[in-house]
């Protein structure tokens, strides 16, 4: 991949160089994933979508010569009637608040479900997860037609870091926001995210310098293959460079719903996108959130279900006190 016509800036000593790519190669990018999503929904018609990228960053260090690579994905699963996302904000505690914490904490969707000393709210048998009506399946395959009612569950295979936010339009919306979080959790803090996408640009920069591949994550041997195989070229020098990390950032509203779906036969059960669209599906019980997400997702599978990302200063100019 060449790296044409960047926006680039240095920063940290001018070692590392950040590199926006053009429309043009987002563009040709997010061809190649339509087509993805159409060859899935020949097979299943409610398969979901590929999320396209909105956009694409390089980070190179010039001195180990070495690339991360990190795509932006703003995803809404929600109904097209759904009314436009207006502001973003974090409540937390005071002293996790992003505008004056020094780390930042994620979690995987399976710590949400797992982790029992949760408070309800906060803990979510079903996060991560994808619930549909199997009922025509079901009674296909179980002889005797009694079946009446079933549901499948799907959860993905490999899940991202989850950090939740929420959204809101207008000062009543938030009103109510602040009033659940302070009574329910004692999240008497709220920071405002100045422009989501920005925020995850650099939170998967920052994840993507942060990451130890032997530490943090659990490659497979096809993740090590990619990885050996796959090298990264720029108009900025000669030569191709080793990429050390590739990052996805997923972000956007959390699509509310009790069922996400139906499966009817047994190509219904094929849904290579699911995995986003489950990261940010929740039950109906928590639409009063109204939770904003942002997911980083890497190759390999996650060690520790909670991760920290440093509040960098670019990371910091993007968020405020409210």
């Amino acid at each position: 991949m060449d790296c044409h016509s960047p926006t680039a800036s240095r920063y940290r000593d001018g070692r590392l160089l950040v590199c926006h790519l053009g429309q043009d190669a987002i563009h040709t990018i997010n061809r190649a994933i339509d087509e993805a999503s159409r060859l899935a929904k020949d097979r299943n018609p409610s398969a979901a979508a590929f999320s396209p990228l909105s956009r694409m960053v390089t980070v190179q260090d010039k001195e180990t010569r070495s690339v991360h690579l990190i795509h932006i994905h703003n995803l809404d699963h929600r109904s097209p009637r759904a009314p436009a996302v207006g502001n973003v904000v974090k409540f937390s505690e005071p002293a996790y608040a992003a505008f004056c914490t020094e780390l930042l904490q994620l979690a995987t969707p399976a710590f949400y479900r797992d982790q029992e000393d949760l408070k309800p709210g906060i803990g979510d048998r079903d996060d991560g997860a994808l619930t549909k009506d199997a009922t025509n399946w079901a009674d296909k395959v179980i002889p005797g037609g009694a079946v009446t009612q079933a549901e499948l569950t799907f959860v993905s295979s490999h899940e991202p870091w989850i950090f939740c936010a929420a959204h809101y339009r207008n000062n009543r919306e938030f009103g109510r926001l602040s009033d659940h979080f302070a009574s329910e959790y004692g999240y008497t803090a709220a920071t405002g995210i100045a422009d989501a996408d920005a925020f995850a640009t650099w939170l998967g920069i920052e994840f993507a310098l942060g990451l130890d591949k032997t530490a943090d994550v659990q490659l497979s041997g096809l993740d090590e293959m990619l990885y050996a195989a796959t090298h990264y070229s720029t108009s900025l020098e000669e030569g191709s460079n080793s990429i050390e990390t590739v990052v996805h950032v997923y972000h956007g509203p959390v699509h509310y719903a009790d069922r996400s779906g139906r499966v009817d036969t047994q190509e219904h059960w094929f849904d290579p996108g699911a995995g986003p669209r489950a990261w940010f599906t929740k039950r109906r019980s928590f639409e009063p959130q109204s939770e904003y997400r942002f997911a980083v997702s890497t190759l390999g599978n996650p060690v520790d279900p909670k991760h920290y990302i440093v509040v960098s200063t670019e990371l910091r100019a993007l968020v405020y006190p409210i």
